[in-house]
């Protein structure tokens, strides 16, 4: 009897930690490069400091034609950096930073493969930009270099970062090994995605957790793998048990989500059945009715024109 108080009170910690995980998320932030688009997720509750401080500068457009300096595949596959650096013309200059952090290393989170650390000279606490990009399972730098997120879209990008042609330049500025050339690495932008925090359930990012999103998750239904759109779990699966957390969040809103004022039923897309609303309304007077886009003293022709513009648009 023990044993089975034991593990259902396990389960039902576990339900409630998932569930809790999907109604809070994580931060993301969206890389935009030359190369293509990479995105990012944040454990602000593994590494506050580090995530904080990242957000700071991509707040800020800190990272905006920033160089991804360092690409390290020789003679194995270590890492992608950047974050620190611009060029001006022919000239590399350093990007004049924040007040180093406090190294957050020991939070249980490894240097894997797609996983995002901060990088730092010899002092550990001495991170303040750059950042890092694992290409595969580095180990070695647990418990040193502290991990705060990981991509999950984009790999195909940092791989192809990573082939990029490097040379070596340290005799112009010392530790510069392996900068890439002739094709420059940059940052366009950083972008985060959401003010605040997103449903891991709203995959397209628009602010609501909808049928579109389960059609990203439908998309990839049994597959395997890393970094899958649909894998609300994080298993390397998308499964029922997505779906189960799916469900959970099923028309949820963020706190940004911005409604689509035609969108009369609320439900993330401009359709019949507002078209039904409107039509029960047709008419009638009324300034607060729904349907009543423009709040004259009727729903009339000019309110269907104004609806007709979000037909099946989201």
């Amino acid at each position: 009897m023990g044993v089975k108080k034991v593990s259902v009170f396990a389960f039902l910690m576990t339900f409630l930690f998932l569930q809790a995980v999907c109604l809070a998320g994580y931060p993301r932030v969206l890389l935009k490069t030359n190369f293509g688009d990479i995105t990012m997720e944040l454990y602000n509750d593994k590494a506050p400091i580090t995530v904080e401080n990242f957000l700071q500068y991509v707040r800020t457009d800190f990272y905006t034609d920033l160089l991804f300096h360092r690409v390290v595949i020789n003679p194995n596959d270590f890492m992608i950096q950047g974050g620190g650096y611009y060029l001006d013309g022919y000239v590399i200059y350093e990007q004049i930073t924040n007040a180093p952090i406090k190294n957050e290393s020991y939070n249980n989170l490894s240097n894997r493969t797609g996983t995002v650390a901060m990088a730092r000279g010899d002092d550990p606490n001495s991170a303040t930009s750059q950042f890092y990009i694992n290409l595969k399972d580095n180990n070695s730098l647990d418990k040193k270099y502290c991990v705060f997120g990981k991509v999950i879209s984009g790999m195909n990008v940092v791989d192809a970062i990573a082939l990029t042609p490097v040379i070596d330049i340290s005799y112009i500025i010392p530790g510069f090994t392996h900068f890439p050339d002739p094709n420059r690495v940059i940052i366009n932008q950083a972008i985060l995605l959401t003010p605040g925090y997103w449903l891991p359930c709203d995959i397209g990012n628009d602010g609501i957790a909808d049928f579109r999103d389960f059609a990203y998750l439908a998309a990839n239904w049994k597959k395997t793998g890393g970094n899958l759109w649909g894998d609300l779990n994080q298993n390397s699966a998308v499964d029922a048990n997505d779906v189960n957390l799916f469900h959970q969040d099923w028309l949820k809103k963020t706190a940004w989500y911005k409604p689509i004022e035609q969108d009369l039923n609320n439900d993330g897309l401009v359709n019949f059945r507002d078209f039904a609303i409107l039509s029960d309304n047709w008419q009638q007077p009324g300034r607060r009715l729904p349907g009543n886009f423009n709040q004259d003293l009727y729903v009339d022709e000019y309110d269907l024109m104004f609806f007709a513009e979000k037909w099946l648009n989201p």
